[in-house]
């Protein structure tokens, strides 16, 4: 099966893969408030019972200047086990609402997260109109190592960021999904 391969400085840190996987990724960013570089290698797994699970092999966050990290894409019978495993859901779940894709017009994938159509516009209204948030049971978040859980971005870096459950979603990314669900973005 398909593999990465991830060494760091010369030491081999994982073998990431699986049978089950539909989606593997592996993520390098530097952020600049914290000055860090963090390194995430994970998988969406598919199951045979209709559920999926996100799993990571790496979470690593004390990267710096000057280290090596060699990806290799390679084939191999024996991956290693994730070291961290998420609870299994059912597939295509909002990550906001728990709502099933069959119950809602659109649902919106991200790295470790799914919203919703409805989701999305409740969110909105309740960003361009605060007297809201109450009514619509929108939350927003305000610690500042608090980031969103579609493209990382901390409190500071963005307008709004809102939470429902364990997940967060930023406002530029919220005008993204819009437009997705509109049909202007692909």
């Amino acid at each position: 099966m398909l593999c990465f391969e991830v060494t760091i400085n010369g030491k081999q840190h994982c073998l990431a893969g699986s049978e089950e996987t539909v989606v593997l990724s592996l993520i390098l960013n530097w952020l600049r408030r914290t000055d860090r570089v963090d390194l995430s290698v994970g998988a969406l797994l598919e199951h045979d019972d209709a559920t999926e699970q996100h799993v990571d092999w790496i979470e690593q966050h004390d990267l710096a200047v000057g280290d090596e990290i060699t990806i290799r894409v390679i084939d191999s019978p024996e991956p290693d086990e994730p070291v961290q495993k998420g609870e299994k859901r059912p597939r295509e779940t909002c990550s906001f609402c728990s709502r099933r894709k069959s119950e809602v017009a659109k649902i919106i994938a991200g790295p470790h997260v799914y919203i919703c159509d409805k989701c999305t516009s409740r969110f909105l209204s309740a960003i361009s109109d605060d007297s809201l948030a109450d009514k619509l049971g929108v939350t927003f978040e305000s610690g500042e190592t608090s980031e969103c859980s579609f493209c990382g971005r901390a409190r500071n870096q963005v307008a709004r960021l809102v939470r429902a459950s364990e997940a967060l979603i930023c406002d530029v990314c919220l005008e993204t999904c819009d437009r997705v669900i509109a049909g202007d973005v692909q």
